[in-house]
């Protein structure tokens, strides 16, 4: 089971991924990462969510933002925070690869 190819050549220490906690809902294990496809870890990041089902172990993949590559906008670590059947996908919005102190987040409901 693949979640994300990482770009680069074996040995490659920076991959422009980054990594978070995982939650287990109804029919799923959910992760949430940030990443970039250019393997480079200044580059702008966007935030996704892997969602791997229970029984077949299948990834389904969501991408929550959209910023643009070259752009200096890009996304933090997020965070998973789970509440009953609600997940809570937290994450800061970086400008040249430094926080903003701008807080986004996105709610995903299980069932």
């Amino acid at each position: 089971m693949t979640l994300r190819t990482i770009p680069g050549e074996a040995g490659d220490n920076a991959t422009g991924i980054y990594l978070d906690g995982l939650v287990e809902t109804q029919q799923d294990y959910v992760v949430a990462y940030s990443a970039n496809d250019s393997g480079n870890e200044t580059d702008e990041r966007n935030v996704f969510l892997a969602f791997v089902d229970r029984d077949t172990l299948n990834v389904r993949t969501v991408q929550l933002t959209d910023y643009e590559a070259g752009s200096s906008y890009g996304a933090s670590l997020p965070y998973l925070v789970k509440q009953g059947n609600q997940i809570f996908i937290l994450w800061n919005e970086t400008k040249n690869g430094k926080s903003t102190d701008q807080l986004c987040w996105a709610v995903y409901k299980d069932g």
